[in-house]
């Protein structure tokens, strides 16, 4: 496989990077007339037939860049409803999954996809009490009992897939940028009047963390290729995607606010959104342990 970025890639990576940097700055959080902007750019109807009518290394460029903006929003689940929900494509309705424990993110969404080993339910009438959350820009409530909601006649394990392999691009975006910002802090930060990055224990850790953001991309980037090309190892390819982005954005985010050092881990440094965010990531559309016994199985 190759996977260099051809022109027409290139252009929209950078489209979808100068629109994150323009309009999205990082503790943004979610809001309505940004996911209008989402949607305006095509971050939903990347994949429909009457939007750009792109695949899944297209959507895996796009998401990637998205997680490195840190941009909030149920991104994955309001993608995945694009061409199956009316309004999901257009940004005018907000689309969230049901998680683990009968949680919900960005509980002020209109719509709850539950997605179940081999059926989809769309839940529009629901109520989510509060609850607290590891990354203050993800919003988490709970839920209530007795919701009910209408199948949707969409394959169950496709969207599975799909959702794994845009969490995945998003994480990938998290490695990578946290690489930069490690390296950026550690070029200007003196110490023993020298930047800290010629020290070799900080080149090493840069250096480690360069590694797991380019594997990380390129899992990704297999996996796009892989359901592009309905390979017959695709299950697998999404697996390792997932499993490799999750460990290199929680790992790379450890070692960036390491780099930073003494101001790594306060409110005022962004280093401790990354991580927090990759943390919520790694539980969604299959957590790393599910993942690994998936792996597991396929050997």
């Amino acid at each position: 496989m190759n996977f260099d970025l051809g022109s027409d890639e290139l252009a929209l990576r950078d489209a979808i990077r100068e629109l994150c940097v323009r309009e999205f700055p990082v503790r943004r959080g979610f809001d309505r007339a940004g996911w209008k902007q989402l949607a305006d750019a095509g971050v939903f109807s990347l994949r429909l037939p009457e939007g750009a009518g792109l695949g899944m290394t297209e959507a895996a460029i796009v998401f990637e860049e998205l997680g490195r903006a840190l941009v909030a929003g149920p991104l994955v689940a309001t993608h995945l409803a694009a061409g199956v929900l009316e309004g999901a494509s257009s940004g005018d309705v907000v689309v969230t999954v049901l998680e683990a424990n009968d949680l919900v993110t960005y509980p002020e969404s209109d719509v709850v996809f539950a997605l179940g080993p081999d059926h989809v339910y769309a839940i529009e009438q629901f109520e989510a009490t509060p609850r607290s959350s590891l990354d203050p820009l993800t919003p988490v409530g709970a839920v209530g009992p007795g919701v009910a909601g209408s199948r949707i006649g969409v394959d169950a394990k496709q969207l599975q897939g799909i959702g794994a392999a845009l969490t995945a691009a998003l994480s990938s975006g998290i490695a990578s940028r946290t690489v930069e910002l490690a390296v950026e802090y550690a070029k200007e930060r003196v110490q023993f009047d020298k930047p800290i990055g010629s020290f070799q224990a900080v080149k090493h850790m840069c250096a480690d963390m360069f590694v797991r953001a380019e594997v990380a991309r390129a899992a990704v980037d297999a996996a796009g290729v892989s359901m592009d090309e309905h390979d017959e190892e695709v299950a697998r390819a999404v697996t390792a995607a997932k499993l490799l982005a999750s460990e290199a954005a929680i790992s790379n985010s450890k070692s960036c606010i390491q780099v930073f050092g003494g101001m790594g881990f306060t409110w005022e440094i962004d280093a401790h959104l990354y991580l927090k965010r990759a943390a919520v990531l790694a539980t969604q559309f299959g957590g790393v342990d599910a993942q690994a016994e998936r792996m597991a199985a396929s050997l």
